[in-house]
């Protein structure tokens, strides 16, 4: 009797023990899950605010870029003014003070050569720039004088320090358009680009959309053309981008397998507005339409009736139609307001004058031709001599 107490006791505390070890694993185990969801929800963490990190560190750099903007326009306020700047302070004056019908045959009695000479959407952005509650409050208050915005013939036309600080800070404003449309444009081409961190040396996506977009903001002849020369060619460039960046966005989209017809029409048809905008605000950008016209021709208004169909895309009409509504009626509907205001007799005079205004063939294309005459002759001698030393390859020695 006394053996087997002893041999229950001793089974008793053998079971006590095995239930005091497999409370510990379960109380272990416990704690490890709980470290692992909390190392997962510490890395979740990092990983949101590092894909905040990069838009976080572009608008650093965009502040940075301005303060040096704003110190360079007032530093130029009496070093320095280009031609164009004359340019653009007529065109206020022409906006502010002239009838919308007299704007592209006004030139001041005869007095000055900077007559108006970009599409509608142009002067109607000079039109907001001239003519606004902010620019009245700042003339009566004589934060810039009357004169930056009087019709004034070119041989009295100096402008004060005020008027040439007002006309700086509407181009940093302006290129707000730049900063936004540079982001979205290299986001988009980078997410259409697919490419693996891998292949980019394990740069991240969000790292490789602020390089790309700093690199564009901060391009150094840029930052000349328009703050130290004066014009308006961040904003252009901006839309410019925005039309890359809509169709690159939808070429990603249409890809995948998520994509879908409303999609593919939203981003396609939003890239060609832009570059209409485009257009109507400088003609020169019209050297890109055969451009946009083969590329949405091919992938927009071409679709396949099946997508695992592996025959020719079929012509759809429907698209065709839906695209030239798009860039149609953004292109023709500036255009209204001036012929409204005119005549219905003068309307095709009016017209004619816009075009010759646009394209002054009388006059050259080019207002100083030793320009144009210089860079036709280094395209000439660039084209020249890329296709004779490619004939000569082969013939020179090595070493050569």
């Amino acid at each position: 009797r006394v053996s087997s107490r002893l041999k229950e006791a001793h089974y008793s505390k053998m079971i006590r023990r095995q239930a005091a070890a497999k409370e510990k694993q379960d109380a272990a185990k416990a704690a490890e899950a709980a470290a692992g969801a909390s190392s997962i929800n510490t890395r979740r963490s990092s990983t949101s605010s590092t894909s905040k990190s990069p838009l976080y560190s572009y608008v650093i750099i965009l502040s940075i870029l301005t303060c040096a903007k704003i110190l360079l326009a007032s530093s130029t306020t009496s070093l320095y003014r280009s031609t164009d700047f004359d340019v653009h302070r007529n065109w206020l004056a022409l906006t502010r003070h002239v009838p919308l019908k007299r704007w592209y045959y006004d030139d001041v009695d005869g007095t000055t050569v900077h007559t108006l000479d970009y599409p509608p959407l142009f002067a109607y952005f000079e039109y907001m720039l001239s003519s606004n509650p902010i620019t009245d409050l700042m003339i009566a208050n004589n934060v810039v004088d009357e004169r930056c915005f009087a019709l004034l013939g070119d041989d009295d036309n100096a402008p004060s320090d005020a008027c040439v600080m007002f006309q700086r800070m509407t181009v940093i404003i302006s290129d707000i358009v730049l900063y936004v449309a540079a982001w979205f444009a290299a986001k988009s081409v980078i997410i259409g680009a697919k490419s693996s961190e891998e292949t980019m040396g394990g740069v991240g996506m969000g790292m490789r959309v602020l390089v790309t977009a700093s690199l564009i903001v901060c391009n150094p002849g840029l930052l000349v053309l328009d703050h130290v020369h004066f014009q308006y060619n961040g904003m252009l460039l901006g839309l410019l981008l925005l039309s890359i960046g809509c169709i690159a966005r939808k070429a990603d989209r249409s890809a995948s397998k998520g994509s879908n017809w409303r999609s593919e029409i939203q981003w396609d048809l939003l890239g060609a507005f832009f570059y209409a905008v485009l257009l109507g605000m400088k003609h020169l950008y019209l050297l890109l339409g055969p451009l946009y016209f083969v590329y949405l021709l091919r992938r927009y208004c071409f679709v396949r009736t099946n997508d695992c169909s592996k025959g020719e895309p079929s012509f759809s009409f429907e698209r065709f139609l839906a695209l030239a509504v798009v860039t149609g009626s953004t292109l023709v509907l500036p255009y209204l307001p001036i012929l409204l205001s005119t005549d219905l007799s003068d309307r095709t005079g009016q017209l004619l004058q816009i075009f010759r205004r646009l394209f002054p063939f009388q006059r050259g294309l080019c207002h100083d031709y030793w320009a144009a005459n210089i860079w036709a002759i280094y395209l000439f001698a660039n084209k020249f001599f890329r296709f004779v030393l490619g004939r000569l390859g082969s013939i020179l020695p090595e070493s050569l």
